[in-house]
């Protein structure tokens, strides 16, 4: 299943670059390494990354702000493998965009799982058939024919934005993802901590496509960071 999955360090240390290609290779992967951000994007240029894992302190750039812009122009999933191990690190890494985030020292067996669990959420994203219709808990997405229908298949009346963001939620499910992330791909602009927009277009979305009410099962709130999608999501 994961064969010639081509995997992409990026860490300006030799040493843990090393375990790492190492461990991820005896799985199977195919890897290739970077120490620094131009090689980081000359590798993306050469090759077909699956995943990406990045240190957040790499030869004088800052991580944080590559794995943003990473985000900004692809959806290769992310994790950060960093040693830094504060909780405000953590919720930084996520914030930029990370689909995970690993400290070091690190169990070879966490690692492993971790990247097999992302890249087995990602299929949905790569097969053609999922990238127009979703079945989810409550209906059918359709995102070509930008439509909504619930299970009995009744056309389900959602705004234009509640539409969009459904469908960044789904593309992504069981993925947090930050506000700022979220209103980069629904605004185009960086979300501000006085904004409530993104705030109220989610609750009047939950309102549409929540199953039993509070707390909410389908978009669940990650404290200080954002959202994540929680429900089923399947080629339809």
């Amino acid at each position: 299943m994961y064969e010639n999955r081509h995997i992409l360090v990026v860490d300006d240390d030799k040493e843990a670059c090393t375990l790492l290609e190492r461990i991820l290779s005896e799985d199977g992967f195919l890897v290739t390494v970077a120490d620094s951000r131009i090689a980081l994007m000359r590798c993306l240029e050469e090759y077909a990354i699956d995943l990406i894992t990045l240190d957040i302190s790499l030869n004088g750039d800052d991580g944080l702000e590559v794995a943003r812009h990473l985000r900004e122009t692809r959806d290769t999933p992310i994790v950060i493998i960093t040693a830094r191990t504060a909780a405000d690190d953590r919720v930084h890494g996520l914030e930029s965009g990370a689909d995970d985030y690993i400290t070091k020292p690190f169990d070879r067996r966490e690692v492993i799982l971790r990247i097999r669990k992302i890249l087995g959420r990602y299929k949905i994203q790569t097969s053609p058939m999922a990238m127009e219709r979703y079945r989810l808990d409550f209906g059918v997405l359709d995102v070509a024919r930008r439509e909504l229908r619930s299970l009995a298949g009744d056309l389900v009346e959602i705004t234009a934005a509640e539409f969009d963001l459904l469908t960044i939620f789904v593309r992504q499910p069981s993925r947090i993802l930050s506000r700022d992330e979220i209103m980069r791909r629904l605004k185009g602009r960086a979300w501000s901590p006085l904004e409530r927009t993104l705030d109220k277009h989610v609750a009047q979305l939950r309102k549409k496509i929540e199953l039993t009410g509070d707390p909410p099962q389908m978009i669940k709130s990650v404290r200080a960071v954002g959202y994540v999608y929680a429900g089923k999501v399947e080629p339809a």
